[in-house]
């Protein structure tokens, strides 16, 4: 085998793109103050905003996050890191103004909203395999956000998250609002 096939990255075949969970996401996107919840997620806590996304698509399906971590779906975290991360490092480290710069950028964050669509595809094909039916009477989004941030994170099942995370989570919860009833 080849080095330049071994450095390719795996993409399952025939991903729906345009499904459920994607139109859910582009919704909840619309929401200025969901947004922001999500950027501040992301950025603060390095917690991925297509996760957050998953947990509360779950929720409002009804279901409950279980399993393996999302991160260990066989090459979902490494199309993230290689693709997904480097797209949106490129576009961070461009000049902030210029024609030129500005054209690039747009062309980036279109590849950058692409391979984010490609990651949603890749979740919503494993859902069924990634959640469970959830209890009517739990707060089926919080303990989904809770659940992805323990495991990417590294903190045990048990323990406490940190006040600051908790606090985030709990506006992100309050900024879903009816985007999830």
């Amino acid at each position: 085998m080849s080095s330049e096939t071994e450095k390719r990255l795996y993409l399952p075949d025939n991903l729906e793109l345009d499904n459920p969970f994607w139109t859910f996401s582009l919704d909840v996107w619309r929401s200025p103050k969901a947004r922001e919840g999500l950027l501040a997620c992301q950025d603060e806590h390095a917690l991925r905003v297509s996760q957050l996304l998953f947990a509360a698509w779950l929720a409002k399906q009804g279901r409950l996050l279980q399993s393996a971590p999302v991160d260990e779906i066989s090459g979902l975290a490494q199309w993230q890191h290689q693709m997904v991360d480097c797209l949106r490092n490129c576009r961070r480290q461009l000049p902030l103004s210029g024609q030129v710069c500005d054209t690039l950028k747009r062309y980036i964050q279109r590849a950058e909203l692409l391979a984010e669509q490609l990651e949603i595809g890749w979740l919503y094909a494993r859902h069924n395999y990634l959640s469970k039916a959830a209890k009517i009477d739990e707060d089926i989004l919080m303990v989904n956000f809770i659940y992805y941030t323990r495991e990417a994170l590294g903190i045990a099942p048990l323990a406490p998250l940190p006040a600051k995370v908790m606090t985030q989570l709990q506006s992100l919860v309050v900024s879903f609002g009816h985007l999830t009833s």
